[in-house]
Formats: structure tokens, C-alpha cells, sequence
């Protein structure tokens, strides 16, 4: 059984990543495979849960019911259609959360790198026969799948492309790169040259929010985690400089012929700075737009908010008025302080015990790897609500699993 539930998990989470917004109906069969078998193993053998697991799994669900009751009762429009989000997923994917034990990081990372291989095969495949080859059965496939959210624009002074599966790097990059920087990666090469082709893929994207989040991230886990030192200690040698050392140099070199032999690498560079401007770029005039809209709205409503699903006096969407890129302040706007604070809490206590975990077994760790994606997925979530979709539950859940199964009193052994 537990073999039906790893594979299940496995699959899903790959086509989570590399097919997001498609196979819906195959999603929903891994899914159920998954909580079916993990309850089996619960009713097998008893599975340790903690306290605060237990706290997390009532609470957010329990909230996201609450609020779109809430939200019906004022004739919110999106009162119902967020359930799956802050009702239904909270309580299904901490099932599998909870069936999580020592050693099955081995089966996630296996899963990141296929995931990632795939990723890059896939990418750089359509990029290449959309702008030289002409298409080809790739380009349809991809096109079929993805339809409108598939495009390659390749002008005169500029070139970028978007594929839904871009979203995912969010977490990629920073896993991989914390991977090999840390030398917790018994593949350096591999890993290595998956994070290159990860990054060349992000920057082609010329998502603003990517460049920036993906090394953010690892940044601030690093500085929370700096306790980590202490137990790690010096290490005498070299070879754990050798992976950092390589990687650096090939990113380094990449970065390099990128902005000196692309002609149109000024793109990506006002790409990157446009990120001020909050005049001229058009995207950023929808979020300032947004933001007053929001805030005005939250002023109205501070304590419990307009209810779940509510629309501010601004929307972006006819389709989905009641959804917003400040996927933060909106949240504030729908569930008020007290329903944002409480979110809040739990977010920031489970981020804090894998702080924890990180500094009792150091940075070349599985743990800090995931913390370093989380926090550059959090860190994108403010300005995009990637977290609002089905296909990146997991990027909450993993860690979620992480902390429920708590930090070793020693090696080989889980409190």
C-alpha cells in the first residue's frame, strides 16, 4: 500500500509541475489514489501527528468555511468558488502530509529532478521549433494543451515566452540551487546543470517576479538560519567548495555571454528595473489600481473583512471579480485582520519550526532546500496568487510534512 501511495504521490506532483491547469480528470484520479491509500496506512499503523498539525489542520479549513458561509450570506461572488482553495484542500492534502516519514525525501527530490528535466526538455523544445523550426508536433501539443497561455514572442528588440509551467521555477531554481550550493546534492553535476537550465528558462520568461523571488529567497533563509553555523561547525577540506565553485563559475559565464552576445538582452534589463516604475508599466498600474481598491475596501471592513470571495470597487476580471494579484492585501480585504492574522500565525509557526529544524541539522539539509522555494514562492505570492491553484498545493503541503515530522533528537532518529 505504501508503494501505491509514493508512486501516486510522485506522479501527481509531476504533473503538478510540469502540467499545471491541465489533466484535470488524471490529477483527480493520482489524488484520490494518494488519500485513499494514505488512509489505509493510518488505519494500519498509527502515524504520529503533533499538536500544532492537528491546530493547522481545524483551523484553516475551518476559517475558509467560516468565511464563505460568511461570504454567501452578503452575496459575495466568489463565495462558493474558493471553497476548493480554503476548505477542501486543507483537508485533504494534510492527509498525505501526514503519511510523510524519514526517508521519503529521497522519492520528492527524484520527483524535482524529473520534474525539472522534463521542464527544461519540454521548454526549450517548444522555444526552439516555435522560432527556428516552424513548428512541429511539439508546438501543437503544447499549443493543444495550453492553448492562449502558450506564446513565444519573438520581436525585433525583445524575445519572451510563457508557458503556465514557469511558475514552478519558483521553487525549482531555489531548491537546486540551495541543493548544490550547500552540497546536499549527491548529484552536483546533474543538479547543477539542471539549475543553469532552469534559470536560462526563467530569464526567457522575462517574469519580473521570477528573476527577483528566486534569489531572494534563498537569501533569507540563509540569514534566518544562521544559527545552522553553530552546529555545523568548520569542515576540514576542499571538495565541499568544489559543487558552489563550478555552479558559480557556469552561472557566472552564462550571465555573462547572455548579456554580451544576445542582441536583445536590454529587454530583460528594463524588465528588471520596471519593477519601480509604477507610471509607465502597465502591469504595475493595475496592481497600484488594485491596491487602492483593496485597501480602501479593507478600511471599510478591518476586523472581518468583505467575507470570502467578496469583489472590491476594482476588478481585474469580469470572469473572477473577486481575484486579485495582491493576492496578500486581498486576502486582508476578504478575511479582515482577525482571519488574515490567524492565517498569518500558522504560516510564520510553520516557517519557524523549519528554522528550527534547519538549525539543529544544519544547512545541508532536505529541510533548508524546501525552505529556500518556499520562501521565494511566498515572496512571488504577494504579487501573482500562484498559491490559489490546486497545481501548487504542494509547494504548502511539503513543508507542512516537514513539520509535522519535527526535528531529529539524533542522527537517523525523528522526535
Amino acid at each position: 500500500m505504501r508503494k501505491i501511495f509514493k508512486s501516486s504521490v510522485f506522479l501527481l506532483l509531476v504533473s503538478a509541475i510540469v502540467f499545471p491547469t491541465v489533466f484535470s480528470e488524471a490529477k483527480l484520479v493520482l489524488l484520490i489514489a494518494a488519500v485513499f491509500s494514505a488512509l489505509n496506512l493510518m488505519l494500519r499503523k498509527p502515524i504520529a501527528i503533533r499538536r500544532e498539525s492537528e491546530l493547522l489542520w481545524i483551523a484553516f479549513p475551518l476559517l475558509g468555511l467560516l468565511w464563505s458561509l460568511y461570504g454567501v450570506a452578503v452575496g459575495n461572488p466568489g463565495a462558493v468558488r474558493v471553497l476548493s482553495v480554503m476548505f477542501v484542500y486543507p483537508i485533504i492534502f494534510p492527509i498525505l502530509a501526514f503519511c510523510y516519514k524519514n526517508g521519503d525525501q529521497d522519492g520528492l527530490v527524484r520527483s524535482m529532478r524529473v520534474s525539472a528535466l522534463l521542464l527544461i526538455v519540454l521548454n526549450f523544445s517548444y522555444i526552439y521549433y516555435s522560432t527556428f523550426g516552424g513548428g512541429g508536433w511539439i508546438v501543437d501539443f503544447m499549443q493543444g494543451l495550453f492553448d492562449e497561455a502558450a506564446v513565444v514572442d519573438d520581436a525585433s528588440d525583445y524575445f519572451k515566452f510563457t508557458l503556465p509551467n514557469v511558475s514552478s521555477l519558483l521553487f525549482l531554481i531555489p531548491f537546486f540551487l540551495a541543493s548544490v550550493l550547500t552540497n546536499y546534492s549527491d548529484r552536483k553535476i546533474l543538479d547543477g546543470l539542471l539549475t543553469v537550465g532552469l534559470i536560462i528558462i526563467g530569464v526567457l520568461s522575462g517574469r519580473r517576479a521570477l528573476m527577483i523571488s528566486v534569489f531572494l529567497g534563498p537569501i533569507l533563509a540563509y540569514f534566518l538560519t544562521w544559527r545552522s553555523q553553530k552546529k555545523s561547525g568548520r569542515r576540514a577540506g576542499v571538495s565541499r567548495f568544489v559543487g558552489p565553485l563550478i555552479l558559480s563559475c557556469v552561472l557566472g559565464f552564462v550571465i555573462y555571454w547572455f548579456f554580451m552576445s544576445f542582441d536583445r538582452a536590454e529587454f530583460y534589463q528594463v524588465q528588471l528595473l520596471s519593477i519601480f516604475d509604477f507610471e509607465g508599466n502597465e502591469s504595475n498600474v493595475e496592481r497600484r489600481l488594485q491596491f487602492n481598491a483593496l485597501l480602501q475596501g479593507l478600511q471599510e471592513s478591518i476586523f472581518f473583512g468583505e467575507g470570502a470571495g467578496a469583489a472590491a470597487s476594482y476588478s481585474r476580471s469580469t470572469e473572477q471579480p473577486w481575484a486579485y494579484e495582491l493576492s496578500y492585501l486581498a486576502f486582508a480585504f476578504q478575511y479582515g485582520l482577525i482571519g488574515f492574522s490567524i492565517y498569518a500565525a500558522g504560516v510564520l509557526f510553520m516557517v519557524s519550526r523549519l528554522i528550527k529544524i534547519v538549525n539543529f541539522v544544519g544547512r545541508k539539509d532536505f529541510v533548508f532546500c524546501v525552505l529556500c522555494g518556499f520562501f521565494s514562492f511566498l515572496i512571488a505570492n504577494a504579487t501573482n496568487p500562484y498559491l490559489s491553484k490546486f497545481d501548487y498545493m504542494w509547494v504548502f503541503f511539503i513543508p507542512f510534512a516537514l513539520m509535522n515530522l519535527g526535528a531529529p533528537k539524533s542522527a537517523g532518529q525523528l522526535r
